[in-house]
């Protein structure tokens, strides 16, 4: 049976330019790489993919962290899609002949997802400005790339796209999560917790 998402495989370096073949892929295998990847499709939008893609995420937390699992199932679940993350950039950079380029949004999405995976939708009043913080904090440390995840991004292949996306994710969960600083946050924006918040 052919491989739908083809054999031929070799990892291009960052800014290839696509000037080289890297990669066949089936047609069909190719757009749901180039689908889930771009974060259906925002990473196209010119100017701001990442933080396009970024948003999408927020999009997908209020219902990501809506689903009944423990802290355990949740991290689990998270770790999955951070391996398939792997693979799919890893097959995205083939796809557009070129590491990590600025259409694949799929390891802010994740990032995000991490970083905010400490707030459950409905827990406060005026939630949005915990929200808020959250995604300039992540946003910041994505972009700026502090050690280690400057290093984190020159890792292989999908490794590299996924690292330094999940390690500014966790970053950004201590910084907003861990206790005594999420109490600090939840007084600093004058927020109160909503009856049956959370639920």
């Amino acid at each position: 049976m052919p491989d739908p998402f083809g054999s031929s495989y070799r990892n291009p370096k960052k800014g290839d330019g696509g000037s080289k073949k890297v990669a066949e892929l089936h047609p069909f295998g190719a757009f749901w790489v180039r689908l889930i990847s771009s974060g259906c499709w925002t990473g196209y939008i010119p100017g701001a993919p990442g933080t396009a893609g970024t948003l999408f995420g927020v999009f997908l937390w209020q219902y990501f962290n809506r689903i009944d699992i423990d802290p355990l199932g949740k991290f689990v679940f998270l770790t999955a899609l951070s391996l398939i993350g792997v693979w799919i950039c890893t097959l995205a950079e083939a796809v557009y002949n070129q590491g990590d380029c600025n259409i694949i949004v799929y390891d802010e999405i994740i990032g995000f997802l991490i970083a905010a995976s400490y707030l459950r939708p409905g827990t406060y009043e005026n939630e949005f400005r915990l929200v808020a913080i959250t995604f300039v904090i992540f946003r910041f440390l994505d972009i700026v790339k502090p050690v280690p995840l400057r290093q984190l991004e020159n890792l292989p292949k999908g490794w590299g796209v996924m690292m330094d996306d999940i390690g500014a994710g966790l970053i950004t969960l201590f910084i907003m999560g861990l206790p005594p600083l999420h109490a600090f946050w939840v007084k600093t924006l004058d927020l109160t917790l909503k009856v049956g918040g959370g639920n």
